[in-house]
């Protein structure tokens, strides 16, 4: 991710990686429940406070749809570009 530095990602890891194991602990639906939980609640306690304007909470899907293209971009696009020169393109 380009936009946090790496020093700033190191004190951060170790939490998330606590975070995670807690969450792999759970079974598939399970884990979809923890990690929206555990999301949201990050969320509020940064953006939910009632004194923030609603410029300030709309940062939250800024982040949200950020996080969300990261994931496509890591995860899912090398796949659809695999399908695309396997089955052809549907335009």
């Amino acid at each position: 991710m380009p936009y946090i530095l790496p020093q700033k990602r190191i004190p951060l890891d170790p939490h998330l990686i606590k975070l995670i194991d807690e969450i792999k602990k759970e079974d598939e639906k399970g884990q979809a429940g923890a990690a929206t939980y555990s999301i949201y609640m990050i969320l509020v306690a940064l953006y939910g406070k009632a004194s923030l304007r609603w410029y300030d909470r709309s940062e939250v899907f800024k982040i949200l749809h950020s996080a969300e293209m990261e994931f496509y971009m890591h995860h899912l696009y090398g796949y659809e570009l695999q399908k695309i020169a396997e089955n052809g393109d549907v335009l």
